[in-house]
């Protein structure tokens, strides 16, 4: 076995030592699989203190169905470890005739883009591999022994019978089957000289020819029946590498439509021998979706170990890891394909061997496929969204991809013991394990062993999350992309406080004809805000100043003169405890009037008015010409409207939501502003899900802030559309986030 594979250690020394050692006898017994507990402390994630580090110059053996032979898995696996190490040739190219073997075949039924998949969707002329072939010939479909299970034979001397392969590199080995009665075949480079090998033996084998010192290009090699003998020629494939690249070359070892069963009944002798000559690195295997449908547990674990014990009698000491496909609609005696996950669990752990449950990321089939990671047109195979996670999980446990790291935590730190505030997380490398937009992640994070909720990716540097509920100290952070994780040691703070502000000294001031300023004090440092309204049922309130003082005070604008108003302000402290206070009113003041003094006139007649008396009549007073002007001026401050921002009132018409957006296009959340939240706000009305009954946000008044009014509005809009947004994902209460689904709905209505 090639030594460039090492295990990588961990800060968990204990699962270290299990895990190397795990092979020894004292090990044999491990404990079972327990329901619920997905992976182990050793070489499963996400502990990842064992996982295989892949170096350059290795070489992965990756063998399984159609999820390895054809357009699926392999394809984003080898991209981005192409991305990421120099090019080290295509590998193992079967010469049979079955279509959806080439390594890098582009298969109509599954669309990329992958991440690292080239735009437009070309292979890289280095990745072409071109396959010919003539006369006649006869494949054994998983029954061949070749290392894919596939063998192509010929007696077609007249032909002559002819297999080619063209592909990039600087070395070649041809790769067929020596047999009793076999015949012969000459073969070639580039149309050069033929050199005749003869296939037959008095025993039966994989044996390999090698063409080495080529120059980096495009070479062909061609081989043809020269002698069919007394049984055939039987051809397996050719090899295609570049010697000393420094880059990971991955053989791709499969079979479609094979099963565990399949590849334990191969002639042991033949595929060992032709397996042996490989070398490899690293073995993944890859199967379950064709077992499922009538294999039990046991046959299956059977089989799988079977097909181990043929791989470590070709290579003693190679490292394997089991990855089993993910959870899809097929089904069978034993249930779905999660039913294999225990017992190959507990081989991995008793052996040593890698284990990685890809659909512990991806859920059970309704939710994945609710989130696009099947594909349409055949149920069997992921979209290539779904190839794409799979092959994130496979390359980020062996050590591809950096490892997160946690810096700093912000927002609501320190947190009270019952936690439920918002925090950010502020770090590097954070992963997007939603494999489509901003806005979704099942990225994990615990604060002292007890995971978070609502964990939301932002950026490779940002995640926001709910802290969970912890007793008073400091905790560690951890943030899990796929196997790794990052640490922040004591970064987070609880403590033991449940006791809101002591809120006093409520004052309204002296109201205006259009608005007060209200002013109170908290006996500790917390926030301010004002609920108000024409009732106690508040219909308003102003935009939550989080300044931490114990002297508050918030202005009430754009109020209607002699009118009374009920409002009630709110303070909460560092640790999230709120204390409201009770009911309060205000009246606002009246709009001048003036009253004109007449003269009386003579006793016959009525009184009359002199010209300035006239005069004083019609030229109302300053403070009625300031209240006036004030209601012409269209660009003045909406009632709550945040400070810094914009309101700019605009007539509002609820039965016509023509002046909401064509298309929303990104995730929206509250805090976050910008004119498509002002268009949020418009089409919530027009929808008669009111942002707020007066004042900011109301109709006509929509602003470009994300606050409390509109995230309530939103939530309201959620649960009447719930059969579109909430139940697809598996939920059955609103979010109030502005993501992929509630945009989708919105976006439709809108049409």
């Amino acid at each position: 076995m090639n030594s460039v594979i090492r295990r990588r250690t961990s800060h968990v020394i204990v699962a270290f030592v299990f895990c190397v050692f795990s092979i020894m006898p004292q090990y044999a017994q491990a404990a079972p699989y327990v329901p619920g507990q997905s992976l182990y402390p050793n070489c499963n994630p996400p502990e990842s203190s064992c996982n295989f580090w892949v170096t350059p110059n290795s070489v992965i053996a990756y063998i399984g169905d159609s999820w390895v032979a054809g357009n699926h898995t392999i394809h984003p696996f080898f991209y981005y470890v192409n991305a990421h190490f120099p090019f080290a040739g295509v590998g193992y190219v079967p010469v049979d005739s079955y279509p959806y073997n080439l390594p890098l075949a582009y298969y109509p039924g599954n669309v990329p883009p992958y991440d690292y998949f080239p735009i437009p969707y070309t292979i890289d002329p280095a990745y072409v591999v071109t396959k010919t072939s003539t006369g006649t010939w006869t494949d054994s479909t998983k029954t061949g022994s070749g290392p894919n299970l596939m063998r192509t034979n010929s007696t077609d001397v007249a032909t002559p019978a002819t297999k080619g392969v063209t592909c990039k590199g600087t070395d070649f080995t041809i790769y067929y089957l020596k047999q009793s009665g076999g015949g012969s075949f000459g073969y070639s480079i580039d149309g050069g000289a033929t050199t005749t090998v003869s296939t037959a033996s008095t025993t039966s084998f994989t044996d390999s020819i090698n063409i080495s010192g080529q120059t980096l290009a495009q070479h062909t090699i061609l081989m043809s029946v020269t002698a069919a003998g007394s049984s055939d020629v039987g051809l397996y494939g050719v090899e295609c590498r570049i010697s000393n690249s420094g880059g990971v070359r991955i053989d791709k070892f499969g079979m479609s439509g094979s099963s565990g069963l399949n590849w334990a009944a191969a002639n042991a002798t033949i595929w060992q021998s032709g397996f042996a000559q490989f070398n490899p690195s690293l073995v993944i295997i890859t199967l379950g979706t064709n077992d499922i449908v009538s294999e039990s547990t046991t046959t299956y674990t059977s089989s799988i170990q079977t097909m181990i014990a043929n791989i470590r009698a070709a290579s003693s000491t190679v490292p394997i890891i089991l990855a089993p496909p993910t959870i899809g609609p097929n089904t069978g005696p034993a249930g779905d394909v999660s039913a294999y996950y225990p017992p190959l669990q507990d081989l991995a752990r008793q052996n040593g061997y890698g284990y990685v449950e890809v659909s512990k990321f991806m859920g059970g089939f309704a939710a994945a496929d609710a989130r696009g990671l099947w594909a349409d047109n055949n149920p069997g195979h992921m979209s290539s969204l779904g190839d794409q996670l799979f092959a994130n999980v496979l390359v980020d446990c062996l050590g591809l991809t950096p490892a997160p790291t946690v810096n700093s935590i912000t927002g609501q730190n320190p947190q009270n013991i019952v936690g439920g505030r918002s925090i950010t997380i502020n770090g590097t490398n954070f992963a997007n394990l939603s494999t489509t937009t901003v806005g979704y992640s099942t990225t994990t994070v615990t604060i002292g062993g007890v995971s978070a909720t609502n964990v939301i990716f932002a950026s490779s540097s940002t995640i926001t999350a709910t802290a969970p509920a912890n007793v008073a100290g400091n905790y560690d952070v951890v943030v899990t992309n796929y196997t790794q994780s990052g640490i922040c040691s004591g970064c987070m703070t609880y403590v033991d406080d449940t006791t809101g502000p002591i809120i006093s000294t409520i004052s309204s001031g002296t109201p205006t004809t259009s608005g007060t300023t209200i002013t109170w004090t908290t006996n500790e440092l917390s926030d301010s805000q004002i609920e108000y309204g024409l009732t106690s049922s508040y219909t308003a309130s102003t935009t939550l100043d989080i300044t931490l003082t114990r002297s508050h005070s918030a202005a009430l604008s754009r109020l209607t003169a002699s009118t009374i108003y009920h409002y009630a302000v709110i303070s909460t402290d560092a640790y999230g405890n709120a204390s409201t206070s009770p009911d309060q009113t205000f009246t606002t003041a009246s709009v001048p009037v003036v009253t004109p003094s007449v003269s009386s006139g003579s006793s016959g007649g009525g009184g009359t008015l002199s010209p300035t008396q006239l005069a004083a009549l019609f030229a109302p007073n300053a403070s009625t010409t300031a209240y006036i002007n004030s209601l012409a001026t269209t660009t003045s401050t909406v009632q709550g409207c945040p400070i810094g921002y914009i309101c700019t009132p605009t007539v509002p018409n609820l039965n016509n939501p023509s002046s909401t957006p064509t298309n929303f296009t990104r995730s929206l959340k509250q805090g976050m502003s910008g004119s498509d939240v002002k268009q949020l706000q418009i089409f919530l009305n027009s929808q008669r899900f009111i942002v707020a009954q007066i004042g900011a946000g109301s109709p006509g008044h929509e602003t470009n802030f994300f606050g409390p009014a509109t995230k309530s509005a939103l939530m309201k809009f959620q649960l009447t559309h719930k059969d579109e947004i909430l139940t697809p994902q598996g939920l059955t209460a609103p979010t109030g986030f502005f993501g992929a689904a509630t945009m989708k709905t919105m976006n439709t209505l809108m049409k």
